[in-house]
């Protein structure tokens, strides 16, 4: 299940992140961004606030011939993007016909008050005669969890937006990334929990005005078919790959400078656009504490751009995992 989920200041903190599998954040209409909660094992009490499609995101949701959970969207998306995508995705618009699993909460203001939880999504699944499974589906490579002795100390990631800027903190103990929002730890509403992250994935990808629009010439595009650079961050360390989708509806994939693709963990991905040398949109940095090191003989700030022993940074989209468990967080950002 794919859930389109508001990022506006005033739809914070968001319900149901610490449940998804992979999130993945990318801009969207007036400079704001935008998630994507994708739900695979987890389940979640409530999860939203719930927005509106984007042509985008549904070739992301493709990945994983996924139950497309928005309000409506821009008239591309719903004319002809979904609608060219019906073999690949499982439409539920509470504007179309897909009211079924959604309801209004009196503590926002519209719009940012649409919910949903996971119960209600696959029940009205069921309702629309939507498989409860697919098998056969393409996979990422996964790696087991490094040794507690081996791995680095701390790491700390920050990706600006123009609403403000997101920050993962790795813990060695738990192998993971804390995440970050407005200098606090992320919770979520729904159960408690603070929002982990075991893989967080940078993909800097083109980011523009949509070609095919029907209604506002203004609409935003990320344009995320083809191939580019990114930055994986997993167990402390920053590893320069390249990201691959050959499709709109094929696996995102991601590869070493050898060629060999790259392994991510499991539970919790986050994945993360980033707009590629474009200066509108902020910049991605991070610093690095090799195994052993201690508060009292902490490395400088790298200069920017650059992590220990890592490749210059340039800016496209990111992609990320998140928790101590599965899934992850994805950030796309323009080029």
């Amino acid at each position: 299940m794919a859930i389109m989920i508001d990022d506006n200041a005033v739809a914070r903190p968001q319900s149901g992140i610490s449940s998804a599998s992979i999130v993945y954040q990318a801009y969207a209409d007036g400079g704001e961004d935008r998630y994507m909660f994708v739900f695979q094992e987890g389940m979640a009490t409530d999860i939203g606030p719930v927005r509106s499609a984007r042509p985008y995101y549904v070739y992301w949701a493709d990945e994983y011939k996924a139950l497309y959970g928005h309000f409506g969207g821009d008239a591309n998306s719903l004319r002809v993007v979904i609608p060219a995508n019906a073999k690949n995705i499982y439409n539920m618009d509470d504007l179309n016909g897909g009211a079924c699993p959604y309801h209004r909460i009196d503590t926002r203001a519209a719009p940012h008050n649409a919910y949903t939880n996971s119960a209600a999504l696959i029940s009205c699944a069921a309702q629309k005669a939507y498989p409860a499974t697919f098998q056969n589906l393409p996979t990422r490579t996964f790696k087991d969890d490094m040794p507690v002795a081996q791995r680095p100390a701390s790491q700390t990631v920050s990706i600006t937006y123009r609403t403000g800027i997101v920050g993962y903190q790795y813990d060695p103990a738990s192998d993971s990334y804390l995440r970050i929002i407005g200098g606090a730890p992320e919770v979520d509403p729904a159960n408690g929990n603070k929002v982990y992250a075991r893989t967080v994935v940078i993909m800097y990808q083109a980011y523009g005005t949509d070609p095919h629009a029907l209604d506002e010439a203004s609409r935003p595009y990320v344009y995320n078919v083809g191939s580019g650079k990114a930055t994986i961050f997993i167990e402390g360390k920053a590893i320069a790959a390249t990201w691959k989708k050959t499709a709109n509806t094929t696996l995102t994939r991601f590869y070493d400078s050898s060629g060999h693709e790259d392994p991510v963990r499991t539970r919790r991905d986050f994945h993360a656009e980033h707009p590629h040398g474009d200066s509108r949109f902020g910049e991605v940095g991070w610093r690095h504490w090799p195994p052993g090191a201690t508060s009292r003989r902490l490395p400088p700030l790298l200069p920017a751009g650059r992590s220990s022993g890592c490749p210059r940074r340039t800016s496209r989209r990111t992609g990320s995992r998140r928790g101590p468990g599965r899934g992850g967080w994805s950030t796309s950002r323009p080029s």
